[in-house]
């Protein structure tokens, strides 16, 4: 079903799974024993133990890496791309920084080969609060934001954004008092998909 207003992809955790391929560069590199199942929230450095600017360089770190091409596609998003774009205005923003923005297009040109009109880079690696993404979402008069961090969903939301909020580190979350557009948890893609052909999206 076609929509009126674009969608827009955060690109690390709801279209690359980069969460996973980093904890087993963080573990093997620094001696860790830190997994997935142990995100209690989306901020890293409490889970590392480290600072927020310790935990910005490791992740820098594991970007320049040869293990960063171990990121793929996060299940079901190809699928639930190569449906939606077709028919709606599609577009991805991202705080990865620009150092790395030639690999991130030609990953994401491969894994959703001409699924978004653009990909935009706030280049504000770790900083949940600089409304970069709400003012994107605002710029290309999104109508729903694909998102894993709620501060980027709070700040979308305030903007008049629909937010579909993926990630097991949300799950927690009382949504109910929450202001501006509404916040939808989701369990994953397949969920996306379903909620987009029936219109609810």
């Amino acid at each position: 079903m076609p929509y009126d207003k674009p969608i827009v992809c955060d690109v690390d955790g709801v279209l690359i799974n980069v969460l996973d391929p980093f904890l087993e560069f963080h573990n093997r590199k620094y001696g860790t024993h830190v997994f997935r199942k142990d995100m209690a929230q989306y901020d890293l450095w409490p889970l590392l133990g480290v600072t927020k600017e310790e935990a910005g360089r490791r992740v820098m770190e594991f970007y320049k890496s040869s293990q960063f091409s171990n990121a793929k596609p996060v299940k079901g998003a190809q699928k639930a791309m190569r449906k939606i774009a077709p028919y709606t205005d599609t577009y991805c923003v991202t705080d990865r920084p620009l150092e790395i923005k030639g690999k991130t297009v030609q990953d994401l040109s491969m894994s959703f080969h001409k699924c978004f009109l653009d990909i935009s880079f706030t280049n504000m690696l770790l900083d949940t609060k600089s409304g970069k993404k709400a003012q994107y979402c605002r710029d290309v008069g999104a109508g729903t934001m694909i998102e894993d961090c709620i501060d980027h969903a709070r700040s979308c939301a305030k903007e008049g954004v629909k937010v579909l909020l993926m990630g097991e580190w949300n799950k927690s979350l009382d949504l109910s008092k929450e202001t501006g557009a509404e916040i939808k948890l989701v369990s994953g893609w397949e969920e996306i998909l379903e909620l987009y052909e029936n219109g609810k999206l």
